[in-house]
């Protein structure tokens, strides 16, 4: 299991519907990165950032060998190649992931993490901006995180000040938080059951709940909005 970088500068999250690039690209280098798969630790290796060979000297290869007991990658990130796990927990990381991941949990505040491909990402850290081509779930805890990416079978957020941009395609979307926004294209199902939400899709959008309050929310095509407005506050353009 290797790691690669190509590096290239955070993409932009401030514009709606900012398309997430397909081919994961790098981010920038965090030495306080800790990544952990399948419960190896990643970042731990050589000052080179080169892991351990299969004795007790230097080796040229970025994997550990049988000897160390576990892979070791450089604190740049790796590739998943059988759906592996990961944990991000480095305070400020920022790491690149490319492959096929299973589920990836960001635990690390302040980190920037570009995943290709994942079952589902859990971000459970603050401030965290996580970029991405196609992830099963994402679910979004802990307060002002940002999700960036192409397609997502399922969303869930519960943490504050939350930011979604999902560029193509959204199945359901679960609103628990406070003040998130969720920027799109076509969702299936959008539920709010949080305050203050801000939901905009430019096409269709084929079911929606609302039962908390000061949530707006506005599509193109689809579900007619429900008449009279449930809860307080709310607000819906069709």
């Amino acid at each position: 299991m290797t790691g690669h970088l190509s590096h290239r500068p955070t993409p932009s999250i401030s514009t709606p519907l900012t398309r997430a690039v397909r081919g994961i690209s790098a981010l920038a280098v965090a030495s306080a990165a800790l990544l952990l798969i399948s419960g190896c630790a990643v970042g731990g290796g050589q000052a080179d950032g080169q892991g351990a060979g299969s004795g007790a000297g230097s080796g040229s290869g970025s994997g550990a060998g049988s000897g160390a007991g576990a892979n070791t990658l450089g604190t740049e990130g790796g590739s998943c190649t059988s759906g592996e796990n990961v944990t991000i927990a480095g305070e400020g990381a920022a790491v690149a992931l490319v492959g096929e991941c299973g589920t990836v949990e960001i635990s690390g505040n302040k980190v920037n993490a570009n995943i290709e491909s994942a079952k589902s990402v859990v971000i459970t850290g603050n401030e965290v901006t996580a970029l991405g081509d196609e992830w099963g779930s994402a679910e979004v805890n802990g307060s002002q995180n940002t999700v960036n990416l192409s397609d997502l079978a399922l969303l869930k957020i519960s943490g504050s000040g939350a930011k979604a941009i999902i560029s193509d395609d959204l199945g359901q979307a679960e609103i628990d938080g406070e003040g998130a926004i969720l920027n799109g294209e076509d969702a299936k199902s959008v539920r709010i059951s949080g305050n203050g939400a801000n939901v905009t899709l430019t096409g269709s959008l084929a079911a929606l709940e609302v039962t908390g309050s000061n949530n707006a929310v506005a599509w193109a095509t689809g579900v007619a909005a429900p008449q009279p407005a449930p809860g307080s506050g709310n607000t819906f353009r069709h």
